[in-house]
């Protein structure tokens, strides 16, 4: 990484902003990360639907969001993305009929600017989730234990 951060040029006004070198480090990162966002965006419309597809699979899309999800996506209302589905502008199905909860495909949302990013943040936050699960897990196991002594 460090290869990669010395070809990372900062400005004067940024050499200024910073003292340490961790917080020089850090800023070539920021830069580098806003650099290869707008790459990315590029990259992502001059890719034909299955070469997206064939990538998606490799980070772990799931088949279905949920409606917040989406609605955080797409940057509408969760309201509007119920009406979306119920009219069929986006594929989805409800589980329990009528009134249960959308199952909305995702893979007609690949295409959009973000959406890996979207999918990284998701799978962030569920092994976050599911970390914190099993050290709870462990912690009522352990007090489980204490009390069975």
């Amino acid at each position: 990484m460090s290869i990669v951060l010395d070809q990372v040029r900062l400005d004067e006004s940024e050499e200024q902003l910073v003292k340490s070198e961790s917080a020089r480090a850090y800023l070539k990162m920021l830069k580098l990360e806003r650099e290869l966002k707008k790459e990315i965006k590029e990259f992502s419309q001059k890719l034909q639907k299955d070469e997206i597809q064939s990538i998606s699979q490799y980070f772990n899309v799931p088949k279905y969001l949920t409606v917040r999800e989406v609605a955080n996506l797409t940057g509408v209302s969760q309201q509007i993305v119920r009406r979306h589905c119920a009219s069929e502008k986006y594929k989805g199905y409800q589980a329990s009929g009528a009134n249960g909860t959308w199952h909305i495909e995702s893979e007609q949302f690949n295409e959009l600017p973000g959406f890996m990013d979207f999918i990284s943040k998701r799978n962030d936050k569920f092994e976050k989730t599911k970390k914190a699960a099993e050290l709870t897990k462990d912690m009522i196991n352990e007090e489980i234990n204490n009390d069975g002594n």
